[in-house]
Formats: structure tokens, sequence, C-alpha cells
């Protein structure tokens, strides 16, 4: 054995070798041993099978300095093993100075009842209390503090199973990984407002806890902080709030209700999802942005009530909602994400604001509730298999006016799609729209529609007909490709381009009808795998010219009279008008007369002319319409219309519209012409007009009433 001199500190020196490099006794008197790292001491522990080695017990008060020789070293760090199997100390106060606590530091102390972590520790080593059995009160001041553990298996409070209190700082503002991972007798959390990162399980699976109070008033990220504590039913949070951390109660499966307050302003990425108890939510209204997956897969809710602030819904935010029957996304959302609503098969309403721009990948598919969608006019772009899936789907309402294209297969595997119904102001019809809609029968193209874009219909086996108006100049490729059971088709005047493969495959094609006199220009594959028996009619005096225009030559050209020429009544209770002479290529005029039932007489025609009958050269499409007046003059005074309880009237050379309420009311000339319209109405609505004469009017959804106004 040999003594040596270590600065003014003997160090003995024996065969088992003593990992220090001085002691020092402790204020509280028990005997501690350092060694000097980085130029600050160390708390260590000499080798534990050293006889000469004297546990510390009771309560022990680390010093934040010690004196060595002339030297003052501050005290940093709590080494690993110090104070590993003391389990004689019942309290220890750590310093201010301590930066680290290492591995195993304090594990299997179990006569510990309390512990503080101090505001200067930035780390803590695995295992560093671990199986400390007697430890109830966590005192967690740690401003910064980075865990080293990257494991649940090595978590630093792992076996503390008695850890029913945590006071967390109100300076702290990480709460390190895994930090009471498992702690079953923890009841209660508070998280101050400062926390502004929860790391990652820091309390999962600590099946005793049933209260949160949140009140961290910027925190980002929640990291599954209450994953797996099956019994935490209530979480409040604080009215400073103003986010939702991401992942914060992901998985909590027996919180039933939540209510986010008007602070808040985003619910962070999967803050509450696969809380399958989850039945009720009240959302802020100041938030604005519900992110990816934040509700997803809660089964249990059946309703959300989204608050007029929300302008973006993030991918998978309610997906797997299994439980969700009808969702009413408000006007401000802007943006509805990926897989959105997905897989929420019990849905069976949805209300999309009219403020969506795009509606993204997947975003309702699976939803095998739903019967029919309206998508609004903003929308401009709708992402591939959005309503996938949606076997219960048959018609949609497509009113998106400057919509130009879609993604792959939005109706994907919606066999019983049969109906898409759209509206008067839509331009377009976007591309792939219907692409495989086997189910769909028949469309209705209105005269709104400029161009039908790449793909629009393709696939659609189920389609017999087709009617192009008269607006439409352009027709993409493959819009019509493989519609193989469509027999007629019908292309509107103003028809200029027909792309190439437009009606690749429509194989049972018999007629069609070309209204433009001048060939709309087609492309060699344009009609592919029609017959050149084709009928092809074409304009009176057309036929030269289609016969000499590329890929129309080879069908069976024939002139007609294309133009649509009708006559019908205004009110069939007054009277009927009968087509007596059709209009032909060869003899262009056509002969209608009116026929008036008893009370009535014929009035005038929907063009002013009051010719009966009458005789009308037909050159493009025409639509006459007769009107009838009641014998003893009563259209000239009050008139009741068809809607219950409602009178129309001329007062003082204006016309008075009483008991419309809740009914748009709009305003013709006689030839159909709309002069007004009011769609917000009050109890009495006054019409101008700009002189004495005939005008209609009409209510609601009612038939057109004619009022005779003199000034």
């Amino acid at each position: 054995m040999k003594r040596l001199l270590f600065g003014l500190v003997f160090v003995t020196i024996t065969k088992c070798v003593i990992a220090y490099h001085f002691s020092a006794v402790a204020p509280t008197g028990q005997t501690l041993y350092y060694n000097i790292v980085d130029g600050s001491a160390q708390v260590t522990c000499p080798n534990r099978y050293w006889n000469g080695y004297v546990k510390p017990t009771g309560n022990l008060i680390i010093p934040d300095s010690i004196f060595l020789g002339v030297q003052i070293y501050e005290v940093t760090s709590i080494g690993q093993d110090a104070f590993s199997g003391c389990d004689g100390l019942t309290f220890v106060t750590i310093p201010n100075t301590i930066t680290s606590i290492e591995q195993n530091a304090f594990c299997y102390c179990s006569g510990l009842s309390s512990v503080t972590i101090p505001n200067s520790v930035i780390s803590i080593g695995y295992y560093a209390f671990y199986d400390c059995s007697g430890l109830t009160t966590l005192n967690f001041n740690a401003d910064s503090c980075v865990s080293v553990v990257n494991s649940a298996d090595y978590r630093c409070f792992y076996g503390c199973d008695s850890i029913s209190t945590i006071n967390i700082g109100n300076s702290v503002t990480r709460i390190p990984d895994y930090l009471l991972y498992g702690c079953g007798a923890l009841t209660t959390i508070t998280i101050p407002n400062s926390v502004i990162n929860i790391g990652q399980s820091a309390f999962k699976n600590c099946s005793g806890l049933t209260t949160v109070f949140f009140n961290a008033d910027n925190c980002v990220n929640g990291g599954s902080a209450f994953y797996g504590c099956s019994n935490l039913t209530n979480i409040y949070f604080g009215n400073s709030v103003t986010r939702i951390p991401n992942e914060l109660c992901n998985g909590c499966t027996g919180l039933t209700s939540v209510s986010i307050p008007n602070s808040v302003v985003s619910i962070g990425n999967h803050a509450f999802a696969s809380c399958r108890s989850l039945v009720s939510i009240a959302i802020g209204n100041n938030v604005g942005i519900i992110e990816a997956g934040a509700f997803f897969g809660c089964q249990g809710l059946s309703t959300v009530n989204l608050p007029n602030s929300v302008s973006t819904i993030g991918n998978y935010a309610f997906s797997s909602c299994t439980g969700l029957g009808s969702i009413n996304i408000p006007n401000s959302v802007k943006t509805i994400g990926d897989n959105a609503f997905g897989n929420c098969s019990r849905m069976l309403f949805v209300s999309i604001g009219d403020s969506v721009v795009s509606i993204g990948k997947r975003a309702f598919t699976g939803c095998i509730g739903l019967s029919s969608i309206t998508i609004p006019q903003s929308v401009t772009f709708i992402d591939d298999l959005a309503f996938a899936g949606c076997i219960g789907l048959t018609t949609m309402n497509f009113n998106a006016d400057s919509c130009i294209s879609v993604g792959n297969e939005i109706f994907s595997e919606c066999a019983n799609f049969s109906s898409i119904n759209f509206g008067d102001n839509v331009k377009r019809v976007p591309s792939y729209l219907c692409y495989g809609c086997n189910g769909l029968t028949s469309i209705n193209i209105p005269i709104s529609i400029k161009s039908i874009g790449n793909s629009a219909f393709q696939g659609c086996g189920g389609l017999t007909s087709i009617v192009i108006p008269n607006a439409t100049n352009t027709i993409g490729m493959d819009a019509f490709r493989g519609c193989d059971h469509i027999t007629n088709i019908t292309f509107g005047s103003g028809l200029s381009t027909i792309e190439n493969s437009a009606f690749w495959g429509c194989t049972q094609v018999v007629r069609i009808k070309s209204k433009s006199i001048n060939p709309p220009t087609a492309y060699v594959n344009t009609f592919n795998g029609l017959s050149d028996d084709v009928i092809l009619n074409v304009p009176c005096g057309a036929a030269d010219a289609y016969e000499n225009a590329a890929y129309w030559f080879r069908f069976n050209i024939q002139e007609d009279l294309l133009y649509d020429f009708s006559a019908i009544s205004s009110d069939p209770s007054r009277g009927t008008v009968s087509i007596i002479t059709e209009p032909t290529c060869d003899y262009r005029e056509a002969q209608v007369q009116a026929n008036a039932y008893h009370g009535y007489h014929f009035d005038h025609w929907s063009d002013g002319n009051t010719d009966n009958p009458r005789y009308i050269v037909v050159l493009q499409d025409t639509h006459l319409v007769a009107y009838f007046a009641s014998d003893n003059g009563e259209d000239e005074g009050i008139e009741e219309t068809t809607k219950e309880g409602v009178k129309l009237f001329q007062r003082n050379g204006q016309i008075v519209v009483e008991g419309a309420e809740g009914y748009p009311v709009y305003l013709y000339d006689v030839v159909g012409r709309l002069l007004a319209a009011q769609r917000e109405t009050m109890q009495e609505v006054l019409l101008d007009v700009p002189s004495s004469g005939v005008y209609l009017v009409k209510i609601g959804d009612a038939p057109a009433r004619r009022i005779v106004v003199r000034r």
C-alpha cells in the first residue's frame, strides 16, 4: 500500500482501484467523493466494494462548490452511480450549479421520498432514479433539460411507481422524453405556460392519471405525452393557450369530451388522434387551422361543429371517425386536406362551404353513406380519388365555375354514381371529372359550358346519348373515349375543335348531328372505332363542307334542318299550342297556332308578336311561348300566384309583390330577358319597370306570371 500526496488531500490507493480524486464532508456531515472534470467538480462514487466506503444516509445537501487547497471548484455534475444503492438516503438537496445527473446516479435509493431537479440541469442520464420505490414527489424545475434518455427501456424514473405528485416549475420550457413514463400513481398534472415542448411519451402509460391542467401558451410539440393514459378523462386548457400541441393526447382512449378555448388558433398534428371514446368536442371561435390527423380515428365522434374561423382542414384531420354522421364545412374554409374525412363510413351528409378552393386526395374516400355531394363554385381543384369508394353516392351537383382539372379517378368504385348536375355558371367540364363512372347513364351539359376537358367522361359505359350545347367550342382529348353504349351524339353550332381520341371506341354510335355549318376540326383518332355507316346529319347546305373535311367525309352525310324548334303554352290551364307545319331544309317556314280555352284569349307570343296563327321562318334555334289572358281583364289588376298567399299587382307604375318573403323574385320582359332579381325578399317587393307594357314575374319555382303595367 502506498500513500501519495494529491494537492493537500491524501488519497489511499489499494489493489482495488478507488475511482475518485478527493473527498470532502458535505454540510450535512456525510462524506462525498469528487473527480475534477473539465475544471469542475463531479460527485462520484468510489468502488462500492471498497471496505472503507460508507454510503451517505439521511438528509443530504450537496454543496455547490468545493475547496481543494486554494482552488474553488464548482460542483456541476452528479456522476454515474454516484449514489447508487444508497437506500438510507431520505432527502437530497441538489444545488443550482448542477447541469447533469448521469446514468444510475440515484438508482435503488428506495428511502428517497422527494427529489427536486433544479433549473440548471440540462441532462439526466438513463436509470438516473431507477427503482427509487419510495419516491412520491418530483419537483421539476429544469428550464431546458434535454434528457439523454432515448428509449422507454432506459427512462430515468423507471420503477418509481409511487410518484403521485409532480410539480413543474413556472420557468420550465421543455419536459424531457419519457420523464415519468409508466408512473401509475400519478393522478394530476399541471403544465405551466412556460412549456414550449413536451418530450416523447413524457407521461406515457401513467395509468392512474385522470386530470391534466394545460396552461402552456405556445407549446408546439406534445410528443404523445399522455399516450396510453387510458383513465385520463379530463384535460382543461387555460384561457391563454394559443395552440394545442402536436400529439398531445394521442391515444387517450378514456377521454370523452374536450373544450378548446377561444384563445386557441391551431390544433396540432394528431393532437387527439385515436381518442376513440371522444364523443364531444367544443372548438373555440378563433381556431384557424386543424392540422394533419388532429382527430384521426376518433370513432366516438358523431357531430363536429366547425367555427367560421377555420380556414384549413389538414390531411387526415377527421379520417376514420367512423361515428361521424354529418359535417358542415363553413364558408371560411379554403382547403380540405388529403384524406381529411376518409373512411368516415357513417357520414350521410356533407355541406362544403362556398370558399373552398381545393379538395385533397382521397378527401372523402370510403364515405359509403354519402348519397350526394355538392361542389361549390369556389373550387378550383379536386385531387385524385377524392370520392373513391363512396359506393352510396348517386348524385353530384357540380357548381365549380373555374375548375380546370380534377385528379385521377375521383369517383373510382362509385358503382352507383348515376347523375351529375352542373351549375348554371359552370364554364368548363374539368378533365377526368367523371372518368370511369360506369353508372352514369345521362348527362345534362348546360348552355354555359365552353369546353369539355380531357378524359372528362372517359369509360362512362352507361351513357347512351350525348348533347353538346351550342356554346361549347372544344371537346378535349379522350373526353368520351370508351363510352361504348353511346348511340347518338349531337354537336352544338359553336363547336370548333374535337381533340384526338375524344370518341375513340364509341362503337355503338349510329347517328351524329353536327349543327355547325363549318365542320369542327377533328384528328386522326377522334372517331377511331366508329363505323363508316354512321349517319352524319349536318345543316342545310353544309354537306359539301363536311365531305371535304378531314375525318368527317367517311360518314354517311345527310343534310337536315338541325335547328331546335318548339312552341308551347305558358299556362296549359288557359290554352294549348299546335305546330301545324314543321320547318325543313326545303321549306323553312313553320306554322303555329295558339288555342285558348273558354274564358281566355290568346294575347301574345314570347317575342312580342301577336299573330295567330303565326308563320315564322326558322333560321336558328327557336322556342316560342304563347301567353293567354283572361276575358274578364283580371290580369290587368291583381293576380294570385301559385305560391300560397303571394299577390302580384301594379301600383303607380311599379310592380308590387306581397307575401313573397323567403322566395327569390325575378322580373322579365315579354321576350324572357331578365331585368331584375331580388334574392333576399321582404314582405313587400317593389320592382321598377322602364315603361308601360307587359312583363313577366317569377316567384320561387312557380311558373312565370304575366302582368300589365300602365303609366
